[in-house]
């Protein structure tokens, strides 16, 4: 019977499936799909970011400025303070030595950076280091005040 049509009178015949809730119809499932990756042609590759804290380790070693970096080693020490961690210790030849911020500065931190210049005690400042837009590097106290490296 090749083309002609055909009409399935049994299928016609059967009583259509009643009609169900919704919530019938919903499927759930544990985890739902993960989503599709987007990706955009037109922007371009990231480049890597140097870390504040990278630039200030490299300033302090290009001058041949004694520093210590406070690594997660060196935090633990600090464990039971309470108190956000700071970057790095400087020493000066002149003046107080300093406990550097590298990043930018929040309330709280501002706050244990001030603890911190109590526990260190006399001859120690906390500095916050701050890259300029072009590039340069400039240090201030918790005051605002410019400070320089001696």
């Amino acid at each position: 019977m090749t083309g002609q049509l055909s009409f399935d009178w049994d299928a016609a015949a059967r009583k259509p499936e009643p009609v169900r809730r919704v919530s019938d119809l919903l499927v759930t499932t544990a985890t739902p799909p993960p989503p599709a990756k987007i990706e955009f042609p037109f922007l371009p590759p990231r480049l890597p970011r140097k870390t504040l804290s990278r630039v200030v380790e490299k300033f302090f070693r290009d001058r041949g400025v004694p520093y210590v970096s406070v690594d997660d080693a060196k935090r633990a020490l600090f464990a039971s303070a309470k108190l956000a961690s700071f970057h790095f210790v400087s020493y000066n030849k002149l003046g107080p030595n300093w406990l550097v911020w590298a990043a930018h500065l929040h309330k709280e931190a501002k706050i244990d950076m001030k603890e911190w210049e109590k526990v260190f005690g006399e001859g120690f400042l906390a500095v916050v280091a701050k890259q300029r837009a072009n590039g340069e590097l400039e240090f201030k106290t918790l005051e605002g005040k410019q400070v320089e490296l001696s």
